[in-house]
């Protein structure tokens, strides 16, 4: 519903960017997401869904469709970041395609936030 006037939300976010905040498109590769999200807004970073990265390490078309959109991301300077990372394997590949950014239970299941803290040395 946000995005229902991409031009309307490009505006809104460019003071945004402006001021050195960064910007990812989440659930890229979802229902939701839309190649038309990547031309008009100023994103610095697509977020992949879980369901663009779940075979990579298994099944060749996977694979190959992280390659088609990696790539696409480097024409247009954005950064990925892989959501639902579960296995070493799916991490291996990320790192052989030069991905350097992930989340999911690979590294860390959901945190309270004092937990959160204190992995992140503030408590």
């Amino acid at each position: 519903m946000l995005l229902a006037d991409l031009e309307e939300v490009a505006r809104a976010l460019k003071p945004l960017k402006l001021a050195g905040v960064t910007i990812a498109l989440d659930d890229f590769g979802s229902g939701y997401s839309n190649f038309r999200y990547l031309k008009l807004l100023p994103i610095d970073k697509l977020k992949l869904d879980r369901s663009m990265v779940e075979g990579i390490a298994e099944d060749p078309r996977d694979l190959a469709v992280l390659r088609a959109i990696t790539a696409m991301a480097r024409a247009l300077d954005l950064r990925v970041v892989a959501e639902g990372i579960e296995e070493e394997a799916q991490h291996d590949v990320l790192r052989g395609e030069g991905i350097e950014y992930y989340q999911g239970f690979l590294r860390s299941v959901p945190l309270a936030q004092e937990d959160f803290l204190k992995l992140a040395g503030q408590s």
